[in-house]
Protein backbone atom coordinates (compact mmCIF):
# COMPACT_ATOMS: atom_id res chain seq x y z
CA UNK A 1 0.00 0.00 0.00
CA UNK A 2 2.00 2.95 -1.46
CA UNK A 3 0.57 6.12 -2.09
CA UNK A 4 2.03 7.96 -4.91
CA UNK A 5 0.90 11.72 -4.96
CA UNK A 6 2.44 14.73 -3.75
CA UNK A 7 0.21 16.89 -1.92
CA UNK A 8 1.13 20.25 -0.54
CA UNK A 9 -1.63 22.13 0.68
CA UNK A 10 -1.71 21.91 4.20
CA UNK A 11 -4.66 20.91 6.73
CA UNK A 12 -6.89 24.00 7.66
CA UNK A 13 -9.65 24.49 9.69
CA UNK A 14 -12.93 23.36 8.32
CA UNK A 15 -14.90 25.22 10.38
CA UNK A 16 -13.35 28.97 9.78
CA UNK A 17 -13.15 28.28 6.27
CA UNK A 18 -17.39 27.96 6.69
CA UNK A 19 -17.25 31.00 8.59
CA UNK A 20 -15.37 32.88 5.37
CA UNK A 21 -18.04 32.00 3.46
CA UNK A 22 -21.11 32.62 5.52
CA UNK A 23 -22.27 28.76 6.39
CA UNK A 24 -22.72 27.87 9.76
CA UNK A 25 -19.89 25.89 11.09
CA UNK A 26 -20.29 22.35 11.18
CA UNK A 27 -20.64 20.56 14.76
CA UNK A 28 -19.02 17.26 15.74
CA UNK A 29 -21.22 14.33 15.32
CA UNK A 30 -20.10 10.75 17.06
CA UNK A 31 -22.10 7.34 16.63
CA UNK A 32 -20.75 4.32 19.17
CA UNK A 33 -23.01 1.02 18.20
CA UNK A 34 -24.05 -0.74 20.66
CA UNK A 35 -22.71 -3.85 19.68
CA UNK A 36 -19.17 -4.29 18.24
CA UNK A 37 -17.93 -7.43 17.50
CA UNK A 38 -14.72 -7.13 15.78
CA UNK A 39 -12.30 -4.38 18.41
CA UNK A 40 -10.62 -1.78 16.40
CA UNK A 41 -7.12 -2.41 15.18
CA UNK A 42 -7.65 -6.43 15.19
CA UNK A 43 -5.63 -8.24 12.78
CA UNK A 44 -7.47 -10.23 10.14
CA UNK A 45 -7.04 -11.84 6.84
CA UNK A 46 -8.05 -12.08 3.89
CA UNK A 47 -8.43 -14.49 0.64
CA UNK A 48 -10.50 -15.60 -2.53
CA UNK A 49 -9.44 -19.19 -1.52
CA UNK A 50 -10.02 -21.59 0.87
CA UNK A 51 -6.73 -23.42 2.34
CA UNK A 52 -6.42 -26.73 1.96
CA UNK A 53 -3.96 -29.52 3.48
CA UNK A 54 -0.69 -29.48 2.11
CA UNK A 55 -1.74 -26.49 -0.98
CA UNK A 56 0.06 -23.32 -1.59
CA UNK A 57 -2.46 -20.39 0.08
CA UNK A 58 -2.31 -16.69 -0.46
CA UNK A 59 -3.80 -14.27 1.85
CA UNK A 60 -3.75 -10.98 2.31
CA UNK A 61 -2.98 -9.13 5.98
CA UNK A 62 -4.85 -6.65 6.86
CA UNK A 63 -6.76 -4.23 10.15
CA UNK A 64 -10.30 -3.70 11.08
CA UNK A 65 -10.97 -0.21 11.45
CA UNK A 66 -14.21 -0.68 13.44
CA UNK A 67 -17.62 -2.57 13.59
CA UNK A 68 -21.32 -1.80 13.94
CA UNK A 69 -24.54 -3.92 14.01
CA UNK A 70 -27.74 -3.69 11.56
CA UNK A 71 -31.29 -4.17 12.73
CA UNK A 72 -31.97 -7.18 11.29
CA UNK A 73 -29.10 -8.68 13.12
CA UNK A 74 -26.14 -9.06 10.35
CA UNK A 75 -22.68 -7.28 11.70
CA UNK A 76 -20.51 -5.33 9.35
CA UNK A 77 -16.85 -4.80 10.27
CA UNK A 78 -14.63 -2.25 8.37
CA UNK A 79 -11.54 -2.68 6.73
CA UNK A 80 -9.57 -1.25 3.66
CA UNK A 81 -10.92 -1.74 -0.34
CA UNK A 82 -7.72 -2.54 -1.76
CA UNK A 83 -7.74 -5.64 0.70
CA UNK A 84 -10.09 -7.59 -0.44
CA UNK A 85 -12.86 -8.23 -3.46
CA UNK A 86 -16.24 -9.38 -2.43
CA UNK A 87 -16.52 -12.79 -1.56
CA UNK A 88 -12.96 -13.08 -0.66
CA UNK A 89 -13.65 -14.89 3.27
CA UNK A 90 -11.85 -13.65 6.31
CA UNK A 91 -10.23 -14.65 9.35
CA UNK A 92 -8.77 -13.88 12.35
CA UNK A 93 -5.32 -13.05 13.05
CA UNK A 94 -3.95 -15.45 16.06
CA UNK A 95 -2.14 -13.11 18.60
CA UNK A 96 1.38 -12.87 16.43
CA UNK A 97 -0.70 -11.41 13.76
CA UNK A 98 -0.20 -14.90 11.89
CA UNK A 99 -2.80 -17.19 10.25
CA UNK A 100 -3.73 -20.06 12.05
CA UNK A 101 -5.08 -23.60 10.21
CA UNK A 102 -7.11 -25.11 10.58
CA UNK A 103 -9.18 -22.22 10.92
CA UNK A 104 -12.99 -21.14 10.37
CA UNK A 105 -14.03 -18.32 8.51
CA UNK A 106 -15.54 -15.02 10.17
CA UNK A 107 -16.91 -13.35 7.40
CA UNK A 108 -16.86 -12.82 4.14
CA UNK A 109 -16.16 -9.09 1.87
CA UNK A 110 -19.96 -8.24 0.56
CA UNK A 111 -18.91 -4.59 -0.79
CA UNK A 112 -14.89 -3.29 -1.68
CA UNK A 113 -15.70 0.19 -3.32
CA UNK A 114 -12.50 0.22 -5.49
CA UNK A 115 -13.67 -2.69 -7.93
CA UNK A 116 -17.27 -1.59 -7.38
CA UNK A 117 -19.02 -0.13 -10.76
CA UNK A 118 -20.32 2.96 -9.25
CA UNK A 119 -16.74 3.47 -7.21
CA UNK A 120 -16.81 6.14 -4.87
CA UNK A 121 -12.92 6.29 -4.74
CA UNK A 122 -12.64 5.21 -1.43
CA UNK A 123 -10.44 2.81 0.23
CA UNK A 124 -13.00 0.86 2.10
CA UNK A 125 -14.67 -2.60 2.09
CA UNK A 126 -17.59 -4.38 4.04
CA UNK A 127 -16.92 -7.40 5.59
CA UNK A 128 -20.08 -8.92 6.64
CA UNK A 129 -19.28 -11.58 9.80
CA UNK A 130 -21.07 -15.01 10.08
CA UNK A 131 -21.53 -16.30 13.28
CA UNK A 132 -18.49 -17.53 14.32
CA UNK A 133 -17.47 -13.55 13.92
CA UNK A 134 -19.97 -12.36 15.96
CA UNK A 135 -20.23 -14.95 18.74
CA UNK A 136 -17.10 -14.80 20.63
CA UNK A 137 -15.87 -18.63 19.40
CA UNK A 138 -12.85 -17.17 18.24
CA UNK A 139 -11.30 -14.34 19.45
CA UNK A 140 -10.00 -11.26 17.75
CA UNK A 141 -6.41 -9.75 18.39
CA UNK A 142 -5.53 -5.67 18.71
CA UNK A 143 -2.62 -4.51 19.85
CA UNK A 144 -4.18 -2.06 22.16
CA UNK A 145 -7.47 -1.59 23.41
CA UNK A 146 -10.18 1.05 21.45
CA UNK A 147 -13.47 2.23 22.09
CA UNK A 148 -15.93 2.00 18.98
CA UNK A 149 -16.64 5.81 18.64
CA UNK A 150 -17.05 6.79 15.03
CA UNK A 151 -16.93 10.39 13.39
CA UNK A 152 -19.92 10.71 10.90
CA UNK A 153 -19.27 14.49 10.81
CA UNK A 154 -16.61 17.05 11.82
CA UNK A 155 -16.07 20.76 12.51
CA UNK A 156 -12.48 20.04 11.35
CA UNK A 157 -9.58 17.52 11.10
CA UNK A 158 -7.50 17.29 13.87
CA UNK A 159 -4.29 18.74 14.08
CA UNK A 160 -3.12 15.40 16.15
CA UNK A 161 -3.93 11.66 15.19
CA UNK A 162 -2.76 8.44 15.70
CA UNK A 163 -3.64 4.69 13.84
CA UNK A 164 -3.68 0.95 15.29
CA UNK A 165 -2.41 -1.47 13.02
CA UNK A 166 -1.52 -5.20 12.73
CA UNK A 167 2.03 -4.82 11.90
CA UNK A 168 3.46 -1.53 13.53
CA UNK A 169 0.94 -1.14 16.02
CA UNK A 170 0.01 2.42 17.57
CA UNK A 171 1.61 5.32 15.97
CA UNK A 172 1.03 8.57 16.01
CA UNK A 173 1.75 12.58 14.06
CA UNK A 174 0.94 15.40 12.83
CA UNK A 175 -2.64 15.73 10.47
CA UNK A 176 -0.67 16.90 7.45
CA UNK A 177 -3.02 17.24 4.45
CA UNK A 178 -6.84 17.45 3.97
CA UNK A 179 -9.10 14.90 1.82
CA UNK A 180 -8.48 14.74 -1.65
CA UNK A 181 -7.98 12.87 -4.66
CA UNK A 182 -4.81 10.93 -4.89
CA UNK A 183 -3.41 7.51 -6.38
CA UNK A 184 -2.69 4.59 -4.47
CA UNK A 185 -0.59 1.59 -5.71
CA UNK A 186 -1.78 -1.62 -4.40
CA UNK A 187 -0.10 -4.61 -5.70
CA UNK A 188 0.98 -3.12 -8.98
CA UNK A 189 -2.61 -1.02 -9.56
CA UNK A 190 -2.70 2.37 -9.35
CA UNK A 191 -6.24 3.44 -7.93
CA UNK A 192 -7.97 6.94 -7.20
CA UNK A 193 -8.30 7.39 -3.81
CA UNK A 194 -9.93 10.20 -2.05
CA UNK A 195 -8.09 10.57 1.23
CA UNK A 196 -6.16 12.63 4.13
CA UNK A 197 -2.75 12.70 5.58
CA UNK A 198 -0.84 12.51 8.46
CA UNK A 199 2.77 11.88 9.60
CA UNK A 200 3.20 8.92 11.34
CA UNK A 201 4.35 4.94 10.36
CA UNK A 202 2.39 2.03 8.85
CA UNK A 203 3.43 -0.92 6.67
CA UNK A 204 1.72 -4.08 5.30
CA UNK A 205 -0.88 -5.08 7.72
CA UNK A 206 -1.78 -2.25 8.79
CA UNK A 207 -4.86 -1.10 5.70
CA UNK A 208 -7.89 -0.88 7.28
CA UNK A 209 -6.43 -0.12 10.89
CA UNK A 210 -8.64 2.39 12.59
CA UNK A 211 -7.04 5.87 12.26
CA UNK A 212 -8.14 8.53 15.56
CA UNK A 213 -7.92 11.37 17.92
CA UNK A 214 -9.01 12.59 20.91
CA UNK A 215 -12.38 14.64 20.78
CA UNK A 216 -13.53 16.06 24.33
CA UNK A 217 -11.07 13.71 25.80
CA UNK A 218 -12.10 10.26 24.20
CA UNK A 219 -10.47 8.60 21.46
CA UNK A 220 -13.05 9.03 17.90
CA UNK A 221 -11.72 6.97 14.88
CA UNK A 222 -11.80 9.73 11.98
CA UNK A 223 -10.33 7.13 9.18
CA UNK A 224 -8.68 4.32 8.50
CA UNK A 225 -5.64 3.60 7.01
CA UNK A 226 -4.77 3.51 3.15
CA UNK A 227 -1.86 4.13 2.29
CA UNK A 228 1.90 5.55 2.99
CA UNK A 229 4.11 7.64 1.27
CA UNK A 230 6.97 5.24 1.49
CA UNK A 231 7.53 1.67 1.95
CA UNK A 232 8.85 0.03 4.66
CA UNK A 233 12.28 -2.30 3.60
CA UNK A 234 12.50 -5.58 5.58
CA UNK A 235 14.27 -4.94 8.84
CA UNK A 236 14.15 -1.57 9.03
CA UNK A 237 11.15 0.32 11.83
CA UNK A 238 9.42 2.81 11.82
CA UNK A 239 12.38 4.98 13.07
CA UNK A 240 14.08 4.55 10.21
CA UNK A 241 11.26 6.78 8.33
CA UNK A 242 10.97 9.96 10.39
CA UNK A 243 9.32 11.57 6.99
CA UNK A 244 6.97 9.06 6.17
CA UNK A 245 3.59 9.79 5.82
CA UNK A 246 0.45 7.68 6.10
CA UNK A 247 -3.35 8.63 3.79
CA UNK A 248 -6.10 7.63 5.44
CA UNK A 249 -10.08 7.81 4.36
CA UNK A 250 -11.80 9.88 5.97
CA UNK A 251 -14.73 7.96 8.25
CA UNK A 252 -17.40 10.51 7.58
CA UNK A 253 -17.04 8.56 4.36
CA UNK A 254 -17.34 5.98 5.38
CA UNK A 255 -20.44 6.23 7.12
CA UNK A 256 -21.98 8.43 4.08
CA UNK A 257 -21.30 5.19 1.97
CA UNK A 258 -22.72 3.03 4.44
CA UNK A 259 -25.79 5.09 4.86
CA UNK A 260 -26.38 4.57 0.98
CA UNK A 261 -25.66 0.98 0.78
CA UNK A 262 -28.11 0.24 4.64
CA UNK A 263 -30.08 3.43 4.62
CA UNK A 264 -30.64 4.40 8.10
CA UNK A 265 -30.05 0.72 9.16
CA UNK A 266 -26.30 1.86 9.39
CA UNK A 267 -26.60 3.80 12.23
CA UNK A 268 -29.90 2.09 14.15
CA UNK A 269 -27.45 0.59 16.50
CA UNK A 270 -25.63 3.53 17.56
CA UNK A 271 -26.27 6.01 20.27
CA UNK A 272 -25.00 9.26 19.49
CA UNK A 273 -23.33 10.82 22.66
Amino acid sequence: MEESSQRTAPATDLGAAAEQTDIPPREDEILTPQFAPVPPGAAIHLSAQTPQPGEYFSYQLCTVAYSFSLPDGRSIAVTASHCGKVGDQVWAADEYGEFSYPAEPVGQVVYSDFYAADTHHLDVAFIELNEVGTSGQIPFHSAESLETNVATQLAQLPEHACKLGGSTHKTCGEVTHLPELSKLNADGEQLESESARARMCARTGDSGGPVYALRDGRPVIIGLVSGTTERMDGGTTCEDYPDMEVSFTPAVEVQRLADGLWGEAARADAATP
